[in-house]
């Protein structure tokens, strides 16, 4: 095990991992602490690429706020959103529809992207989405619906779903690495 700042970077037997993994979760959730778990190797490559991969999902658990064990298979997206150019990723952010989305928001002082983050980490469920934003599954419904009319972002679409989700992902490294 590594100490990385206000997390860990474990190497353990993956047989061993997977049968106290509720147990560690549990324990790391309730001290407060993350710890990275990348995927197993027994060749001395596979192992560093375990490490870096643990390394990884450690830094944007942490980002994201998130305790317990950071599994590399979780944040495998985070990961590969990092390997996207800083001038690349501002590209993509001021010309999208995520631009379109906060632009309203800040026009109209509405809460789409709100919604939109919502809905995304409630894998779609409306009910779910409303609940998390305190509201009523009516509002978000309508919410989308005028993305959908207003601003031309269906929801309904699996690429415009994972073209926000990537987007936001951006956004969140973005912010982060600005505070740095």
């Amino acid at each position: 095990m590594t100490n990385c700042g206000s997390g860990f970077a474990l190497l353990a037997d993956a047989d061993a991992l997977r049968q106290t993994q509720s147990e560690l979760t549990h324990w790391f959730q309730e001290h407060r602490l993350t710890a990275g778990v990348g995927s197993s190797g027994n060749t001395l490559a596979a192992l560093r690429r375990s490490y870096d991969q643990a390394r990884h999902s450690l830094k944007f658990a942490i980002q994201a706020g998130n305790y317990g064990l950071a599994q590399f298979r979780d944040y495998q997206l985070n990961y590969l959103m990092s390997l996207i150019p800083a001038d690349q990723a501002d590209a993509l952010l001021n010309a999208g529809p995520l631009s379109m989305i906060e632009a309203c928001d800040q026009q109209n002082g509405t809460e789409l992207l709100k919604t939109v983050r919502a809905y995304l980490r409630c894998g779609g469920n409306m009910k779910a989405a409303a609940d998390l934003l305190c509201v009523h599954k009516n509002t978000v419904f309508y919410r989308i619906g005028k993305l959908r009319e207003e601003l031309g972002v269906d929801l309904a679409k699996a690429d415009t779903l994972s073209l926000l989700n990537c987007l936001l992902i951006l956004k969140d490294q973005q912010e982060i690495a600005d505070r740095y």
